[in-house]
């Protein structure tokens, strides 16, 4: 379905969840470092790549064989660069009553996000925020539709999985879902019918 992104804007309690790092934040340096303890091999990561491997659920496989390190995403990300696309976007949606607007990262903590987004005037205090400490967001998007029983579910995210992940969630609870994809940057509402997804 080819619609631009407010093709739903006639929805009452419309959730827009957006999603931090690579969608809201652009922090090229910040990386998961990811240990396998049978090689000794450190692998390094982006937030989108680290989301595709534990998709993979090599991780699941043998938990103990693997190290991780996220000490850059527990704190201020202070390279960070806002992503003028979608803080623009969820400026627009803060600023109207009948958008209900969520934070949903997979941090641990939000002092970080706070912070930042509060240093480049985002209006935190209409922003719902909610962080998962994992790669399974599934409760955080749960719990944000049995609170607000929206009548429309829109996620901007970098990572596919999580945009699957709540389309999961909404498809249980029955309630229209459109997902956007953000990469390099850069909006993209038709993702499932090019080769972004890979």
């Amino acid at each position: 379905m080819n619609k631009s992104i407010d093709y739903f804007e006639h929805y009452d309690k419309h959730l827009i969840i957006f999603d931090f790092d690579e969608t809201l934040c652009h922090n090229p340096s910040a990386k998961v470092y990811i240990e396998n303890n049978r090689t000794g091999q450190t692998i390094e990561m982006s937030p989108t790549e680290y989301s595709k491997w534990r998709s993979t659920g090599e991780y699941e496989k043998n938990k103990s064989d693997w190290e991780m390190n996220f000490e850059e995403f527990q704190k201020y990300p202070k390279n960070g660069k806002p992503i003028t696309s979608t803080v623009e976007k969820l400026k627009h949606y803060a600023s109207r009553d009948h958008y209900v607007v969520a934070l949903v990262t997979g941090r641990d903590n939000l002092i970080g996000p706070k912070k930042w987004m509060s240093d480049f005037y985002i209006p935190i205090n209409k922003i719902t925020m909610h962080c998962s400490g994992s790669p399974d967001k599934r409760n955080c998007f749960r719990s944000l539709i049995n609170t607000f029983e929206p009548m429309h579910v829109t996620i901007y995210e970098d990572s596919v999985e999580y945009i699957e992940q709540c389309q999961e969630i909404c498809a249980f609870f029955e309630i229209p879902f459109s997902g956007v994809l953000v990469k390099d940057g850069v909006i993209n509402i038709n993702w499932r019918n090019d080769d972004t997804k890979s």
